[in-house]
């Protein structure tokens, strides 16, 4: 599986998640599977927002998760079989697609994902998280790849 990290330099936290949104675009027209993880409820909740607002011209179908303390109803549980791109705090036990990693924990069970991209963000305390998450997937046998992303390089193209 390959693992990516993308170290974002002096880009704010809401420059890196439209990047983010324009990633998950591109794999989206691709017909991938995709999950999106975040750390906190509210995390997951404002890129829910963010993925419905992002551009006037673009319609991202996705889904936000369910989580223990909010039970789905029935048309949330049909959404969830359907709809390509996933938000949430972890990802479902059978999911094989792309995961987004906005959480600064490792992410359990790598060897099942097709594509494993680690959002790192301008935080020391979050780019010690990420290196040690590194040197854990290293020592998996991951292939990986870093890139350190600066705000002229805010383009998936290069990537």
């Amino acid at each position: 599986m390959q693992i990516d990290f993308y170290v974002l330099m002096d880009i704010n936290k809401q420059q890196g998640l439209q990047w983010v949104c324009e990633w998950v675009e591109k794999y989206y027209l691709e017909q991938a599977s995709i999950f999106i993880q975040t750390a906190t409820l509210q995390a997951a909740e404002y890129l829910d927002q963010l993925l419905w607002t992002y551009r006037d011209h673009t319609f991202i179908p996705h889904h936000l998760a369910h989580h223990e303390e909010k039970k789905p109803s029935s048309y949330e549980k049909a959404a969830n079989c359907f709809s390509p791109i996933h938000i949430g705090l972890s990802t479902p036990p059978l999911f094989q697609g792309i995961v987004f990693n906005l959480n600064s924990h490792l992410t359990l069970e790598t060897t099942r994902y097709q594509r494993l991209i680690e959002i790192v963000f301008p935080d020391k305390d979050v780019q010690q998280l990420a290196r040690e998450r590194y040197k854990q997937y290293q020592q998996q046998n991951h292939a990986i790849t870093t890139y350190k992303i600066n705000a002229s390089d805010l383009t998936h193209d290069k990537y």
